[in-house]
């Protein structure tokens, strides 16, 4: 079963532009491929809107590249990701500023490492995804709409060896490292986000009907009055005041 709500308040839902929409979950969860798919959605009915996907990943402290192995750093930690410097992109963004999002290069995995640096401005919509990405309060703030992706663990579990497999890394080392690491971080630190999440979606990128919902909600955000004063936009969010039931 899926639940959805509306974020904030059952008040006028209000947001200063751009809308940030903030993609939490266990690593491998496929918060990539549902950020893509709503963006893709989105730009399909108006391809003159200006959406951008930040990855949490590009916010890990710089310091963490110091260490010459992988295994020896917990990256499923929050004490790893530089969450001040991730709210104050988040607030210069709100406040039309430009923000230049550096590749990192302490990020544990090399699909990260080849992502250029990117510079968002005058942005419609923001996707913010990570497996941490509202664990600090003034994140967390900053975020006008927050989902869940809820993905079985061991469906996780499989997708990570298969993306580690594809950098030649050693099947005990995986194993060793979500044992010792990513396991223990998800249960302690990234499920526990859940409470928080204004839409939970189960299955992740193949729950189409959520997608859809998440699409016309983010639509009608966009396309309600907005002040050009304070750039605000205030909607009524029934749109997403549905419970969705599936068949297991």
């Amino acid at each position: 079963m899926q639940y959805l709500h509306p974020p904030k308040s059952q008040d006028d839902f209000v947001f200063s532009k751009p809308l940030v929409v903030g993609v939490t979950g266990g690593s491998c969860s496929g918060k990539t491929q549902l950020c893509v798919k709503i963006r893709d959605a989105l730009l399909k009915q108006d391809q003159s809107l200006k959406v951008f996907i930040v990855s949490q990943n590009q916010f890990y402290f710089p310091e963490l590249k110091e260490y010459s192995e992988r295994d020896s750093v917990n990256y499923d930690h929050p004490d790893s990701f530089d969450h001040d410097k991730l709210a104050q992109a988040l607030k210069d963004m709100k406040q039309g500023k430009q923000v230049t999002i550096r590749r990192s290069s302490s990020a544990p995995f090399t699909e990260t490492q080849e992502i250029e640096d990117e510079c968002v401005k005058d942005a419609d919509v923001v996707f913010v995804k990570g497996i941490m990405t509202w664990y600090s309060p003034d994140v967390r703030e900053l975020m006008d709409m927050k989902v869940f992706v809820d993905i079985d663990s061991d469906v996780m579990l499989s997708q990570r060896v298969t993306r580690d497999f594809r950098q030649d890394r050693d099947l005990r080392d995986i194993l060793t490292y979500y044992l010792e690491y990513a396991k223990t971080g998800y249960q302690d630190f990234t499920l526990p986000l859940k409470k928080y999440a204004d839409v939970i979606v189960p299955r992740g990128a193949e729950n189409t009907v959520a997608i859809d919902l998440m699409v016309k909600f983010v639509s009608t955000s966009l396309r309600s009055p907005v002040s050009q004063s304070k750039k605000i936009v205030s909607i009524k969010p029934a749109v997403l005041e549905a419970t969705v039931e599936y068949d297991e």
